[in-house]
């Protein structure tokens, strides 16, 4: 048994993980923080059998998952008596301060940014689909030069080829100094204006279909300068998905509407003024994470544009959200090589996105009151459905559930 060494009580440990990613069961109290955005677990997955999904599961007390769809999905490999729980992945108090009781408005008036890294600006870039292929040119060698170099030049030559030779040859091998790297992010400085959606993602992640909700924006808005999408890429490398940005975008080109990258992890004040200076937030996304997000801009008062599917289902409504048709499709899961369609997700319909972006930018620049009603409703549903009470009490229940009080450990200690 694992004690706590300050308590002297018994302890419990929360593994936040896949099933099968779990170590080797012992007499620790275990309990399971999981994320799935499919509604079943892959039954016939070389790599990892359902049977290694059910001994993960079966090792813990317990299962705590971010939808209702996931739950769903552990009671259907486990059975309706295995205790999982939906937790939400973010507490509504953390934004509910960037809106008031009564919504936000609309916000028409210029507003500015400031962070610190990378910034791509369509308005400020040369757009042309011609710029992805240049023409065959052709090479013609110059003619080597007659005329004789003279001593002093030579001995540059030579001087210039020995420092190249002891670079590669003689200094990479002697011992270096450790120096902290140097961030090339720049503080950057972006004012926008009229209505602004925002879409947080990583570039390379194929499951939040940035270049479809892209196409939809920029051909739905394309004489509309007063609209702007604000792409926010999280990624380790900061220029990651700058080049196939630009190629999407290019290939959109001509259009007035306004898009704008933004390459960097935001300090959490940098973010809050950026979810400040959203009107929406677009999620086109089936992944799991994306919840996150939309829990963060709906506890701000910023209503979303995206599908009720997954865990976003748990979230968005009529009155909080323009919801985006689509229709199931086979789906692998991404720890598969094999790439078996044992599993289903969402396919957007893309004229429903595209509806949905003049549905939205009308209610904001025609209908300001209706727009912090929805805001209202956004924030409310945020503060009872996940504030931190009600998250507390839902964690002593499930703790009071899985871990028996007879066995050490007291539940409303484990809740702060």
């Amino acid at each position: 048994m694992l004690t706590h060494p300050k308590l002297a009580e018994q302890a419990a440990m929360l593994y936040f993980c896949l099933p099968y990613q779990l170590p080797p069961a012992d007499q620790t109290l275990r309990l399971l923080v999981c994320a799935w955005p499919y509604d079943e677990f892959p039954p016939a997955c070389a790599q990892q059998p359902l049977d290694a999904w059910r001994r993960g599961f079966a090792s813990c007390r317990g299962a705590l998952v971010f939808s209702q769809q996931a739950a769903g999905a552990v009671r259907r490999l486990m059975g309706d008596s295995y205790p999982v729980q939906v937790i939400p992945a973010q507490p509504a108090e953390r934004f509910s301060g960037l809106c008031p009781e009564s919504g936000v408005f609309p916000k028409n008036r210029p507003r500015l940014l400031e962070f610190h890294g990378h910034l791509l600006d369509s308005p400020r870039i040369g757009l042309s689909v011609d710029g992805l292929a240049q023409g065959d040119q052709e090479f013609v060698a110059e003619p080597a030069s007659s005329r004789r170099l003279s001593l002093r030049q030579r001995l540059g030559i030579t001087r210039l080829l020995m420092r190249g030779w002891w670079q590669d040859a003689v200094r990479s091998y002697l011992r270096k100094p450790i120096l902290e790297p140097e961030s090339s992010a720049q503080l950057q400085r972006l004012k926008l204006y009229g209505t602004v959606y925002t879409c947080v993602l990583r570039a390379e992640d194929t499951h939040f279909r940035w270049a479809d909700m892209l196409s939809a924006f920029c051909l739905t808005f394309r004489d509309e300068p007063n609209a702007t999408l604000v792409l926010k890429f999280t990624h380790h490398n900061e220029s990651s998905g700058i080049i196939p940005l630009l190629t999407v975008l290019s290939r959109l080109s001509p259009f007035r509407c306004r898009v704008v990258a933004i390459s960097a992890f935001l300090q959490a004040d940098e973010y809050a003024a950026l979810i400040s200076a959203s009107d929406y937030l677009v999620q086109a996304s089936e992944a799991e994470a994306s919840a996150l997000t939309a829990q963060e801009f709906l506890s701000a008062g910023r209503p979303v544009i995206g599908p009720a599917y997954s865990a976003l289902a748990d979230w968005l409504t009529p009155d909080n959200a323009f919801l985006v048709k689509g229709d199931l499709q086979p789906a692998c899961w991404v720890g598969d090589v094999d790439k078996q369609m044992h599993l289903q997700a969402l396919r957007l319909n893309w004229e429903s996105l595209c509806q949905a972006f003049v549905q939205s930018y009308e209610l904001a620049q025609q209908a300001p009151e209706l727009y912090r009603q929805k805001s209202k409703m956004a924030r409310d549903g945020m503060r009872v459905h996940a504030s931190n009470e009600y998250i507390g009490e839902v964690l002593k229940r499930f703790f009071l559930l899985t871990l028996n009080a007879q066995e050490g450990i007291d539940a409303r200690r484990m809740v702060s």
